[in-house]
Parts: structure tokens; C-alpha cells; sequence
């Protein structure tokens, strides 16, 4: 009974299914026509509805509406497709109105679903995908830069759409190239985007095109040199699907095609994929109609007869094209039931999101070796790029590119130039071409161009201007003007940087620091009948004599008091010795105050003291004279005790620098003082109607001026001269009365010669010298590479050296700083004569130590400090008794006997009864 039953059941299914049709729509351009329709026609055996199948001419679109119309009419209830993804928007545009299911074989654009294409199911998952697995890709092989092309249709554009998104927010790869390409395979011109990736050195590149496209594109890029060792291509799955299409007529591809990079939807090709290869080969088809999307297809045809058991209720589809926006009744029970089947086909497991996206998408990684693609590598939605193999490259390297160029090899550039001297000297006798350029950037240029191995031509604007923006128009003149036409490559000169050129061009590394600066021939200047004070402030002339007077008086001291000076020696034998003549004189010097006399005997000390030969006793006169000789730089005299001698030789070591550099400094005064100009600073123009000034027009100081944020600087612009060239400008500042501002470094090689040209002020409105280049040049990051290397070389340097001999303009405000020396320069020489001083005076008790001592040691009884104290005892007796006195008395050795007392110093004899010591 329940065998009847099941059996009753299966007929039922069978009638209903042999009334049920499904739409198979395939264009007669396809290049796997027959072969989709012989796997087609196979696939329908082992299917009990009706698959009816309907060609198209993919060139006219009334052929394809029409098809389309004509498998609406014939009451098919689910129709597959396979064709690109333009085409299938059009065709589900007519399906999901009239609410049948339309099953996508290759479409893969991310954006076909939507509300108005609720019935589109698509067969492989979203470009969006492929996206993340080929940035992944690039992440993986660490580039950095990558051109994108692709063609000008929903596949071409949306199916990188995600790529250009992941790219853009990752700051460590750049895009250099996103070229767009009409999608008209037959017509479109491919040498010029080419030769665009070639321009901008990027090595790494995504083609996204169809997959005959493609092939075109692959062969133009061949013979621009484009597919070399240390280029990739990466192509997507409409060419990775459908390796035929790269093979020529013979079936063998061309061998430049090994190394390509594909990807494409990833085929589980398991016993089941064996069998049903085996099963049609046997029934008569051919191995090579077997492909991704004739597999996909045959999948498709099965999913669908899986799909219709599902449906519980006879299916009838009984719309046409005309029947309005209200569509098949059953179209949306289909639907679900589609949605919510899963299948086992040859492909791997298929089922389908709710937007008819196809589950769990993942991708394999192929690289084209031997005539096909092999799978390197594995992509999934859940783990990501997995590397199985090792990649190979184009002429059939391992090594994996760097994406980066190291070289300009074959490359001709073309720069932009002026003459300027000492950057650029442009000649015409005898030469031509390069030869006649000569300079500091031209011996900047041959290097780079021997080192990046490029070939260059120089080339001069019209109006031979660096380049400014003429504010009516909003053109750029000059050098600027010329690489904004794409007239130039690059500009080679000093061209100064500034934020108006940065908006429209990119300047390379700087190679020189400038800024601006004033000139002016200078005028006579008064004559000053004091020049001979003009060498120092009158504060260190003040010090100079503090100093003179402070030395006076110690050397003055140290010479009286010393223990080995004459009067020193003097003032202790009187007060010491004990002699028998000595003892009885000083009583008798107290009366009459008169002078002892010892005898050569040396009883008496003060014989001794005589006969030592002792220089003369240095009274306050005698050192007076002895210090000034060496204000002039002319020592006499000389003193016995070290200490006194220490100060002189620091004195005379203190008053020959100064000497030297008062020497230098007037030298100086007297050279430059006979040019003057009453201008400090270049605004003081504004306040004096003596010098007229100006720039050059169209130049970049002009332009600095114009913009300052001061408005005293845009008054120096707007009230100016503007000069029509440098030499203009050099010789109106040469006749006078007339102050030009200009770039420094130009001023220095012009006028630095020019003894009377001076700068008025200092430097100012710093900026930087520069290569120019356009927007996003694909040599700028060599060219900085370059200059920078230069800069630390010391290359820049001695280049500056060779062609200038490191000129500078004269500075009046800075020369006269140099010519009048403060007390901040000559502070370390006071600092010396300040140590030397301290250290003289040290020595001054030094010697009282030593000589104390020696007594101690030769005289019983007496201890050193009662020794030390005794000498110092003296000294001060000696100075009160002096201040005391007002007459003073000299000892002199050679008056007579009986006239001592008479030549005795009234302070000193006063003094020796009181200080003598009854013991000794």
C-alpha cells in the first residue's frame, strides 16, 4: 500500500517536473558557445524538467531583450545565465520584475543585487571578495605601490572598488595609477595608459578586464618593456577562469605570460568533479569544454532541479514581458525555496545568502607557469591568504620583486632651465645641446644622470622666468608654467620654495638653505677725528685703565715689601740685626733720627743687604713708569722676588693681547669705515625718500613680499621697481641710490666682489632651494634620495666652493659689530689678568713662608710663626710710622758713614727701637 503510494508520488513529481521549464540564455559570442551547450544538453539528462535553451547576439541589445522575452514566453521558471556582468544586470533588470529567479553564472559585480533585483542569485561571491584576497596579496609580498587597471564597466569598475578602498586606508600602499579603460575591446587606444604605468615607475599592477581585453592589454605592456623580472601582474577571474583566451591560434601561449598572478573562485574538484568528467567524455564531450564556468553551469542546472523538489505546489509561470510591475505568483515560493537549498555539486557545497550571494566564498592564488595556472595559494573570508607554494615571477625568478625602482635606465627627461649664474651659465659659442650649459645644478644634474643612468635635455621657457601666477588670468608663467603643460619633466635650477608653487607643483629635498636680503652700494662717510679710540666700547677702554692703576699699586706694594726685595731686605736688617754699631746707632737714631751704616764685614745686615746687589727699591713712581711701558707694548725693569715678576709677565701677557687684538680692530675700523649707508634695516625704505628699491618681476622674492603677513613687506613690493632681469638689477645697484632685494646666495656671486655693495640689515624670510616637479612625479623620490645624499657628502658644499670661492656680500650692521669690541669679547682676558693677579699674590706669601722658615731653622729660639709674624709685625709698623711722615728719606749706600741717620726714612728709624727684639 505505502509502495503504491510512493510510487503514485514519484509519477506525479515526474509529470509535473517534465511540464516544468528552465530558462538557459547564453550569448553566440561567448568563445565556450558550444561547449556550454553541449554540457548543457548533458546536464538536462540527468534532470526531469525542461531546459530551454536560447542564443543571443551579445552586440545588439534588442537580441539579448529579446531572448530574454522569449524564455519569459515560453513559461520558464527559473532562468540561468552565464555572460558578464553588464549583460546580466540588463537581463535581470526583465527577470526580477516579473519575479522569476535568475541565476548568475559568472557575474560577480558586488553591486548587481539590489531592491529592484531581488531574484538574482549568483553562482560565484561578490568581487568584493576578490578585493580581499588581492589586498591581502600585496600586503603579503610587503609592496608598497600599485596601479590599478580596469575597464570602463560594472565589472571593470566595481569589481575594484573594495581593492581601492582597502588600498586608500592603508597608508603604507599607494595607489599611483587608477586608469580606466573604455570597455570597447575592438576601438579602445591601450598604448597611452600604458605608457602612463611605465612613466610613473610603479611595478606592481592590477588589470581587471575581460578576459579577450585583457589579452590585448598583456601583449601592449610586453612590448613596452612592462612584464620584465621586476614588474607583476596581477589578473582577476575573468581572465584567470579563462586561460584560453590568452593562447594564440596554434593553443600554446606566448612565453611572456609566464609568471602572471591570477585569481579566481576556488573549484573543490573531488570524486564527485572525477566522475562527472569521466561521464561526459564517455558520452562523446570534449576534456577542454570543461572550464570554471561550463563546471559552474552544470552545477547550476543541478542546484536548480534540487531547488524545484522543494516546492510542494505545480509550478506554472503564465507571464510575459508585457505583463506589468505585478510579476509570476510563484515567482517568490521559488525563490525561497532556491534560498534555502543546499547542494553538493562538482564545484563544492552551494547555498545562498538571503541577498543571493553565494556562502562561505574563498578563492585560489594561481600562478601561470607552462602553458597554464597553477594553485600557489588559498584565500577564505575566515583565515585569509595561505601561501602553498612558491610563487614565480615574470622570466621565471623566485626572487620576489620589490615593487621599487632603483634606477632611471632609459629614461629621458626632460629640464626645465635659465640661466643663472652661479646654478645655471648658458653659452653659445661652440656648442650645442647640454654642452652649452655649465653651473652648479648642471654638475648636480650629470651626476644624477650618472648615477640613475637617465638621459636629460635642457629646456628654457619662452619668457626665460623661474615662473609666478599672474592673478587676472590665474596662468603660470615662466619654468613653472611650461611643467604644469607637460612641457618639462623637471625643473633644475635654484628654485626657491614658497606655498603658492607648492598648490600646484611638488619640490624635491632641498639642496640649500636661502633667504632674502638688501643690498645697496654704499656712500662717504664722516670722518671721525677719534677713529684711533673706535677699536673698543669706552667701557673696556675704562677697565683697561681700572686695571692699570689696581697693578700699579700691587706691583708697587710687592716690590717695597718683599722679602726679596731691596727695601724689604732693608726695612728687616735695620729692625734685626745686632751688631755692636747697629745696637748703639739705634738708640742715637731715636734722638737725632738719622741712618746706621754697617760695615763690608757684613757685621751689620744693612752691609750684607748692600752688597747682595739688590735691584733698585720700586717706589710707587718707579712702578708707575714700569706698568705704563707695557700699555704700549714695551717692558723695562724688573723686580728680584717671584711674585712681583708672576704679576709683570701676566701684565705684559694681558696687554699684548689686548695690544693685538686693538691692532686688528683699528686695521678693520680704518678699511670699512670710509663707506657708510644710513639704512639699518630694509624697512627703514619706507621712511626716507633717499634710495629708491625694487625686485625682479615674476621671481620668488616678489611673490614673498606680496603674500607677507607684515604689511610694511607687502609695501616694499606694491611701492617698488620691478626689474626686468638680474643683470638689469646688478647694474642699477651699482650706480647708486638704489637698494635691490633679492635672494641671498645670487647676491653673494654677484655683487660679493663688489667691496662697496653692502647688505642693509640682515637675512631675512628663510626658505630652501629645490628641484620642481609635478604632482605625485614618479621621480620625486629620487631625486630627494639624491639630493640628500649630496647634502651630507658635502657635495652641495663644494660645489657652492667651486663656483663662487664661497662669496658673501659685505654687511655694514655686522662689520660693525666686529670693529668695536665690547667687554663681553674681552672678558677672558680680564679673567686672566684677574687670575694671574691671585695667583701673583699666593706667590707673595709663599715667600714670606719660605724665608720664615729659614730663620726658624738657622736662629735658636725662634719658632716659624713667631718669625712669619715678626715680618709682618714690621711691614704694618712701617706703614703706620710712614702715614705718619710727611718727609721721606732714601737709603742710600754710598753717602758716607756720618751721614747715614741723614738718608734713613724718618718712618723706618722711628720705628726700630720699639720693633727690636732684646732677645736677639
Amino acid at each position: 500500500m505505502y509502495l503504491y503510494k510512493l510510487l503514485s508520488f514519484l509519477c506525479a513529481l515526474t509529470l509535473s517536473f517534465s511540464k516544468t521549464k528552465v530558462g538557459f540564455l547564453i550569448s553566440k559570442q561567448d568563445r565556450y558557445n558550444n561547449a556550454l551547450k553541449s554540457l548543457s544538453s548533458y546536464a538536462a539528462q540527468n534532470v526531469s524538467y525542461t531546459l530551454v535553451t536560447v542564443e543571443y547576439d551579445d552586440t545588439e541589445l534588442q537580441s539579448m531583450i529579446e531572448a530574454c522575452c522569449q524564455l519569459v514566453t515560453e513559461g520558464v521558471s527559473v532562468v540561468i545565465t552565464k555572460g558578464d556582468s553588464p549583460n546580466t544586470a540588463i537581463q535581470s533588470d526583465i527577470f526580477s520584475p516579473l519575479k522569476i529567479p535568475h541565476i548568475a553564472v559568472s557575474a560577480t559585480d558586488p553591486f548587481l543585487w539590489n531592491k529592484n533585483r531581488e531574484y538574482i542569485i549568483r553562482m560565484l561571491a561578490s568581487d568584493f571578495y576578490q578585493s580581499e584576497a588581492i589586498y591581502d596579496l600585496i600586503k603579503y609580498y610587503n609592496w608598497h605601490e600599485v596601479s590599478i587597471l580596469a575597464t570602463a564597466d560594472s565589472y571593470g569598475l566595481n569589481g575594484i572598488v573594495k581593492l581601492e578602498n582597502l588600498l586608500i586606508t592603508d597608508s603604507s600602499v599607494r595607489i599611483k595609477d587608477m586608469i580606466v579603460l573604455s570597455a570597447d575591446n575592438t576601438t579602445t587606444e591601450i598604448s597611452g595608459p600604458l605608457s602612463e604605468i611605465r612613466h610613473s615607475l610603479v611595478k606592481i599592477i592590477v588589470l581587471n578586464a575581460a578576459a579577450e581585453f585583457g589579452k590585448r592589454v598583456l601583449e601592449k605592456a610586453h612590448e613596452l618593456g612592462l612584464m620584465g623580472p621586476e614588474y607583476v601582474w596581477i589578473v582577476t577571474d575573468a581572465i584567470a577562469t579563462q586561460p584560453q583566451y590568452l593562447a594564440e591560434d596554434s593553443g600554446n601561449c606566448l612565453s611572456f605570460y609566464e609568471g602572471l598572478i591570477g585569481i579566481k573562485s576556488a573549484q573543490i574538484k573531488g570524486n564527485k568533479y572525477k566522475k562527472y568528467k569521466d561521464s561526459y567524455i564517455l558520452n562523446g564531450g570534449k576534456v577542454e569544454d570543461l572550464t570554471s564556468y561550463t563546471d559552474l553551469t552544470y552545477d547550476a542546472i543541478g542546484f536548480v532541479y534540487e531547488a524545484l523538489i522543494g516546492v510542494s505546489e505545480d509550478i506554472t509561470q503564465d507571464v510575459d514581458c508585457s505583463s506589468g510591475s505585478e510579476g509570476w505568483n510563484q515567482g517568490k515560493t521559488v525563490l525561497d525555496s532556491i534560498l534555502q537549498t543546499r547542494y553538493t555539486g562538482i564545484s563544492g557545497g552551494i547555498n545562498f545568502t538571503i541577498n543571493g550571494e553565494r556562502n562561505e566564498p574563498s578563492y585560489e592564488i594561481l600562478n601561470f607557469v607552462d602553458d597554464k595556472f597553477t594553485t600557489v595559494g588559498t584565500w577564505t573570508n575566515s583565515s585569509g591568504l595561505q601561501m602553498t607554494e612558491e610563487m614565480q615571477f615574470f622570466e621565471g625568478t623566485n626572487l620576489v620583486p620589490t615593487g621599487v625602482t632603483k634606477n632611471l635606465v632609459d629614461r629621458h627627461l626632460r629640464l626645465g632651465t635659465v640661466e643663472e649664474k652661479p646654478f645655471m651659465f648658458h653659452s653659445t659659442k661652440e656648442c650645442e645641446g647640454n654642452a652649452c650649459w655649465s653651473g652648479m645644478v648642471n654638475d648636480m644634474v650629470v651626476r644624477l644622470a650618472e648615477e640613475l643612468f637617465f638621459t636629460y635635455e635642457y629646456i628654457s621657457p619662452a619668457d626665460l622666468k623661474f615662473g609666478a601666477k599672474n592673478e587676472t588670468t590665474k596662468e603660470w608663467n615662466g619654468m613653472i608654467g611650461d611643467l604644469l603643460a607637460d612641457k618639462t619633466d623637471i625643473i633644475a635650477i635654484d628654485l626657491s620654495t614658497n606655498s603658492a608653487r607648492k598648490t600646484v607643483i611638488d619640490f624635491s629635498f632641498g639642496f640649500m638653505d636661502a633667504g632674502l636680503r638688501a643690498v645697496v652700494k654704499g656712500e662717504s662717510k664722516t670722518s671721525n677725528k677719534y677713529f684711533f679710540l673706535s677699536p673698543f666700547d669706552p667701557l673696556v677702554w675704562s677697565m683697561i685703565l681700572l686695571s692699570y692703576f689696581i697693578l700699579v699699586a700691587l706691583i708697587s706694594c710687592i716690590g717695597k715689601f718683599s722679602p726679596y726685595s731691596k727695601y724689604g731686605t732693608k726695612l728687616y736688617a735695620v729692625k734685626t740685626c745686632s751688631c755692636n754699631q747697629c745696637t748703639g746707632q739705634r738708640s742715637e737714631m731715636k734722638k737725632r733720627r738719622c741712618s746706621i751704616h754697617g760695615n763690608k764685614l757684613y757685621v751689620c745686615l744693612i752691609d750684607k743687604a748692600e752688597e747682595e746687589g739688590r735691584s733698585e727699591e720700586s717706589s710707587f713712581n718707579s712702578s708707575l713708569w714700569m706698568m705704563a711701558t707695557g700699555l704700549v707694548g714695551y717692558a723695562i725693569g724688573a723686580l728680584p722676588s717671584i711674585s712681583g715678576r708672576f704679576l709683570l709677565i701676566i701684565w705684559w701677557t694681558f696687554m699684548l693681547v689686548v695690544t693685538s687684538m686693538y691692532t686688528a680692530n683699528l686695521t678693520a675700523s680704518l678699511t670699512l669705515s670710509n663707506l657708510d649707508t644710513s639704512l639699518n634695516t630694509v624697512l627703514d625704505l619706507l621712511a626716507q625718500d633717499t634710495y629708491e628699491w625694487g625686485v625682479i618681476g615674476s621671481r620668488h622674492p616678489e611673490t614673498l613680499l606680496k603674500t607677507h603677513m607684515d604689511s610694511r613687506y607687502n609695501r616694499l613690493a606694491h611701492e617698488g621697481i620691478t626689474l626686468q632681469g638680474l643683470n638689469d638689477a646688478v647694474d642699477t645697484v651699482r650706480q647708486g641710490n638704489f637698494v635691490f632685494i633679492d635672494e641671498s646666495p645670487v647676491l653673494a656671486y654677484n655683487l660679493g666682489g663688489d667691496c662697496d655693495i653692502f647688505s642693509v640689515g640682515e637675512e631675512f624670510q628663510s626658505f630652501a632651494y629645490a628641484f620642481g616637479l609635478p604632482k605625485e612625479s614618479p621621480y620625486k623620490t629620487f631625486i630627494d634620495t639624491y639630493l640628500l645624499k649630496f647634502r651630507e657628502e658635502g657635495f652641495i658644499d663644494s660645489l657652492w666652493e667651486k663656483w663662487t670661492g664661497g662669496a658673501t656680500v659685505c654687511s655694514t650692521s655686522v662689520m660693525a659689530e666686529k670693529v668695536t669690541l665690547n667687554l663681553d669679547t674681552l672678558a677672558g682676558v680680564f679673567y686672566l689678568l684677574s687670575a694671574g693677579v691671585a695667583i701673583s699674590f699666593i706667590l707673595f706669601l709663599v715667600e714670606f713662608v719660605y724665608v720664615s722658615v729659614n730663620e726658624a731653622m738657622q736662629i735658636n729660639g725662634l719658632t716659624f710663626m713667631k718669625a712669619l709674624k715678626r715680618r709682618f709685625r714690621f711691614i704694618w709698623n712701617d706703614l703706620s710710622n710712614r702715614r705718619k711722615s710727611r718727609n721721606k728719606i732714601n737709603i742710600n749706600r754710598d753717602v758716607e758713614l756720618g751721614t747715614i741717620a741723614e738718608n734713613y726714612d724718618d718712618g723706618l728709624l722711628g720705628t726700630i727701637a720699639e720693633n727690636y727684639d732684646d732677645g736677639l
